[in-house]
């Protein structure tokens, strides 16, 4: 090799050594502050806990233990088929740890559950002529599990976190068209639900809230 090709060459070899050293400090670096996230914050994103949501989501806890945060309602104004005037849709974020449910109710909208975090969940439905029909948000699709249900509007149902693990819960996604509105979702009473359905007496009375 000539004077002239090495000098040629010394640059490019200095070159390749700084992009090594800056290629290694960058990922030390970037190991040393995810290390100090971690250490700060005691839970990693991908491995995030019930509170880890709750306090980034700004999630409320209501009196049935499900914790709950506004996302959006639409300011366009529909007819609904009761020729009744309401905003089109709406969604929130809804949170059940470990034994958590909401009981069962009608609403006077569809709901698009979606399952955003966490473990599965139960969707117990009790249709009018008395059959009962057990759907499960969750993402193991080869066990017939799905990561987005639909509630058909009027539907008698309840929404439950039955796993037993204290550290289980679900983050998830409801849709309502048109949006929600609280004068319109019914809690039946559990005597009103056995004196209908007492063929399922054991449900009702586990899953209804009054």
């Amino acid at each position: 090799m000539s004077a002239q090709q090495g000098i040629i060459n010394t640059p490019l070899i200095v070159a390749i050594l700084l992009s090594i050293i800056f290629l290694f400090l960058t990922i030390n670096t970037k190991q040393t502050v995810q290390n100090h996230w971690l250490q700060k914050n005691n839970e990693a994103p991908v491995n995030a806990t019930a509170q880890y949501f709750v306090q980034y989501l700004n999630l409320v806890q209501l009196p049935n233990k499900m914790y709950l945060a506004d996302l959006y309602t639409s300011q366009d104004i529909v007819k609904t088929s009761d020729d009744k005037e309401r905003k089109a849709t709406s969604a929130v974020y809804c949170l059940y740890e470990s034994g958590v449910f909401v009981g069962f109710h009608t609403m006077q909208a569809d709901e698009i559950l979606v399952l955003n975090y966490g473990c599965s969940l139960e969707i117990i439905i009790i249709n009018e002529d008395g059959s009962l029909t057990k759907e499960v948000l969750g993402y193991d699709l080869e066990k017939g599990e799905k990561p987005q249900l639909t509630v058909a509007r009027n539907t008698l149902f309840t929404v439950v976190n039955s796993h037993q693990n204290p550290n289980a819960f679900s983050l998830v996604t409801a849709f309502n068209i048109p949006a929600y509105d609280e004068s319109y979702v019914n809690f039946p009473k559990k005597q009103e639900l056995i004196e209908k359905y007492p063929q399922h007496k054991e449900l009702i009375e586990k899953y209804a809230e009054q």
